[in-house]
């Protein structure tokens, strides 16, 4: 039997270790930037595999890379930083299906042979009004919770509260506590 999954941490706060899935909001990029930097150095402490969709990879991984650990975490694949238009926009669009689809195989594709478990991560910012698609997002968040029952696996959505609806964003956390 696998000993229980290490506690996970966002922004200081300790999670219930079954809460696989979560929504931080933040109200600064400095703020969400520091939260996200800490979930991946504790997901690379409990040797877990850690994949970032993100707009710019190349500046997260500067910002990342000053530390010997995750120089080393990214030459092993422990650690990856994948373009938005890898998952979120593919074709320049969000579908919602679609990127399910895309964290179904992601979850597929966990080494479990090679790490204690994973940690996806995923920046909305990417999530702007006029975007086609970007009304199919909490239906995107809802159905992640489904697809989330796998032990050992978090996954962290950022969302900055200055740069998406509050309406949106009472929707998205009302079906993520549903």
């Amino acid at each position: 039997m696998a000993p229980p999954a290490p506690r996970v941490h966002v922004a200081d706060t300790a999670l219930d270790r079954w809460q696989r899935h979560i929504c931080g909001v933040f109200t600064s990029a400095k703020e969400a930037r520091a939260a996200i930097d800490d979930f991946i150095l504790e997901g690379l402490a409990h040797r877990e595999q850690v994949i970032e969709a993100a707009e710019v990879p190349g500046s997260v991984i500067d910002g990342l890379a000053r530390r010997a650990e995750v120089r080393q975490a990214l030459d092993s694949g422990q650690l990856e930083i994948r373009p938005w238009t890898d998952s979120y926009l593919q074709e320049g669009r969000f579908r919602a299906a679609r990127m399910l689809a895309y964290v179904r195989r992601l979850l597929r594709e966990v080494d479990t042979d090679r790490f204690d478990g994973a940690r996806v991560i995923g920046t909305m910012d990417w999530a702007v009004e006029g975007l086609d698609g970007v009304d199919e997002l909490v239906a995107y968040e809802s159905g992640l919770n489904r697809i989330l029952a796998r032990p050992r696996v978090s996954v962290l959505c950022v969302y900055d509260a200055r740069r998406h609806p509050a309406a949106r964003l009472r929707e998205i956390l009302t079906k993520l506590l549903a």
